[in-house]
C-alpha cells in the first residue's frame, strides 16, 4: 500500500510533464529568439441567441537592426447586431516567453500602445489588447479580452502549408469563446490556428498582389484553407490549400480552381480589396462562392492596413449559406 502511496504521485508528476512539454512536431507553432514569425488565430462560434460571433487575430514577432518587435491585430463581428470591433498595437521589445514547456507567450507593456498579450496553453489560448475602432468610428479605448478554451492537445496536430518559407496549420479545434468587448458574451464553435516563419509569405508577396489567407468551416463537417495570390487584373495563383475532415486528417489539394468574382471592391477602407472569390474542389464535390459578411472589415495601420474579418460561402446558384470562416488580405 505505501508503495501505491509514492508511485501515483511520481506518476500524476510524470503526466503532468509529459502533457506541457514541447514535441519536437509542435515547434512550428512556438516563438523563437531571432526568427521572424507571424500567428493567424480565428473562430466562428455561436452563441445562445444562435446568431454567429467571429474572431480574427494576427499576432507578429518581428527581428530588425538588432531589436525586437511585436504586434498585435484583431477585429470582431457579431451576426446579431452586425457590430464590428477593431483593434492595432504595436510594440518595441516585447517579453518574449521562450520555453520549452507550455504554457508559451509573448507580452508587450508600452505606455503607449497600452499592453498586449498573447499566451497559448494546452487547452487554452489568451488575446488581450485594447479596442480602438467600432463600426469604422473612433471610440474611447477599451479592453479587449478574449479566452478560447479547447480538449487538452497532447501534442498539437500541425500540418505543413508551404515547405520554404516555412508555414504551419493546426487541426481546427472545437472551441468555447468568452469575449469581452465592454460586455461579456460566450460562444461555441471552432478555432483555426496557422504560423508563418518570416514576412515572404504574407507580406513580401503583398508587394506586387492581394496576398489571401482564408479558414472556412463547411456544413460538411469538412475545414478548408487557402492561401492564394491576386493580382490587380484580377488573375489568382494558389500556393497551399489544405482540406481536412470532422476528425482533423488533412489532405492536400492541388486541383484547386479560385477565381475573383468582383476584381476591384472598394469596401470603404483605406484601400480597395477584391473580397468575392468563387471557389471550385472538383474532386470534392465542393462549388461555392466566398462573399464577406460585412465589406468594410479593415484594420487601419497607416500603409500597413489590411482587410481581416467574418466572411461566409454560399451555393453559387442558390444562394443558400454552405459554411463560414474568416479571411485575411494584405496589400503593402
Amino acid at each position: 500500500m505505501k508503495s501505491c502511496i509514492i508511485i501515483f504521485p511520481f506518476f500524476a508528476f510524470f503526466c503532468s510533464c509529459s502533457v506541457s512539454h514541447t514535441l519536437p512536431a509542435e515547434k512550428p507553432l512556438l516563438p523563437h529568439q531571432e526568427e521572424a514569425k507571424w500567428w493567424i488565430i480565428n473562430s466562428v462560434s455561436k452563441a445562445k441567441n444562435d446568431k454567429d460571433i467571429h474572431l480574427c487575430a494576427l499576432v507578429s514577432m518581428d527581428f530588425f537592426a538588432g531589436k525586437k518587435y511585436g504586434g498585435f491585430f484583431f477585429t470582431t463581428w457579431s451576426e446579431a447586431d452586425s457590430s464590428f470591433y477593431s483593434g492595432f498595437q504595436n510594440s518595441g521589445n516585447p517579453e518574449l516567453q521562450l520555453k520549452e514547456h507550455f504554457p508559451v507567450s509573448i507580452t508587450a507593456n508600452d505606455s503607449v500602445s497600452g499592453g498586449w498579450s498573447w499566451t497559448m496553453k494546452r487547452n487554452n489560448t489568451n488575446l488581450e489588447g485594447v479596442l480602438n475602432k467600432r463600426n469604422s468610428l473612433t471610440i474611447s479605448p477599451s479592453s479587449f479580452k478574449a479566452s478560447l478554451d479547447y480538449e487538452t492537445q497532447k501534442p498539437f496536430i500541425l500540418s505543413p502549408i508551404l515547405v520554404a518559407p516555412n508555414a504551419w496549420i493546426a487541426k481546427p479545434l472545437n472551441a468555447t469563446l468568452s469575449l469581452e468587448t465592454g460586455s461579456t458574451s460566450t460562444s461555441v464553435g471552432k478555432l483555426f490556428i496557422s504560423t508563418f516563419t518570416g514576412k515572404t509569405v504574407l507580406f513580401g508577396r503583398a508587394k506586387k498582389d492581394f496576398v489571401t489567407w482564408l479558414d472556412i468551416s463547411l456544413n460538411t463537417g469538412d475545414h478548408l484553407n487557402l492561401l492564394f495570390r491576386t493580382d490587380t487584373k484580377g488573375a489568382v495563383i494558389v500556393d497551399a490549400a489544405i482540406l481536412s475532415d470532422k476528425n482533423g486528417n488533412f489532405m492536400l489539394k492541388s486541383e484547386i480552381e479560385v477565381q475573383t468574382k468582383s476584381v476591384r471592391i472598394e469596401a470603404g477602407g483605406s484601400k480597395p480589396y477584391p473580397l468575392y472569390y468563387s471557389i471550385n474542389l472538383p474532386g470534392s464535390n465542393i462549388n461555392i462562392l466566398e462573399r464577406p459578411r460585412m465589406q468594410n472589415q479593415e484594420v487601419v495601420n497607416n500603409k500597413s492596413s489590411f482587410w481581416m474579418g467574418a466572411v461566409e460561402v454560399v451555393d453559387p446558384n442558390t444562394g443558400v449559406q454552405q459554411g463560414k470562416g474568416n479571411m485575411y488580405i494584405f496589400k503593402q
